[in-house]
C-alpha cells in the first residue's frame, strides 16, 4: 500500500512539473512568426522562428536590420513574461572600439493570434541611481 501512495505522488509531482514548464512552451508557440510595430515615422517587423528573431526597422530616413537570438523569462516575482532579445550585430566606432548593440527587453502584457501587447524596458543610467523606462507597444501579426 506504501508503494503504491509513493508511486501515486511520484507521478503527481512529475505531472506538477511538466505543466510548471508548460506555460513557457505556450510563449514560444504563440510569439513564433513576423510582427510589426510602427507609428507614422517608424516601422519595425520582427520575425521569430526556432529562438532566433530578426528585426528590421525604418526610422525617418534609416533602415536597421538585425539578427541574434530570443529566449522567454516568466518573472513571477514581477508578475509577468519577458521577451529578451538578443542581438549577434556589433556597432564599429573605429579600430580600437566595437561595442555590440543593447538587448531589447520586451515584457508581455497580452498575447493572441493577431496582437501582442508589450511593455519596452530600457535601461537608463542615472546619476543618482539606475532606473527603467517602459513605454508601451502593440505589435500586430504579419500574415506570413
Amino acid at each position: 500500500m506504501k508503494k503504491i501512495f509513493f508511486r501515486l505522488c511520484l507521478v503527481g509531482l512529475l505531472l506538477f512539473l511538466y505543466q510548471s514548464c508548460q506555460p513557457k512552451q505556450t510563449y514560444f508557440g504563440l510569439v513564433t512568426g513576423a510582427w510589426r510595430s510602427g507609428d507614422s515615422v517608424t516601422q519595425e517587423v520582427y520575425r521569430f522562428k526556432n529562438s532566433k528573431y530578426t528585426k528590421k526597422g525604418v526610422y525617418d530616413t534609416s533602415m536597421l536590420d538585425v539578427e541574434g537570438s530570443y529566449f522567454i523569462n516568466e518573472n513571477k516575482n514581477r508578475g509577468c513574461v519577458t521577451l529578451t532579445l538578443l542581438p549577434n550585430e556589433t556597432i564599429p566606432f573605429d579600430a580600437d572600439l566595437i561595442t555590440l548593440l543593447p538587448s531589447e527587453n520586451l515584457d508581455i502584457v497580452s498575447i493572441n493570434g493577431e496582437k501582442m501587447v508589450v511593455i519596452r524596458s530600457i535601461f537608463i543610467d542615472g546619476k543618482l541611481r539606475n532606473t527603467y523606462r517602459a513605454d508601451l507597444d502593440t505589435l500586430w501579426r504579419v500574415d506570413p
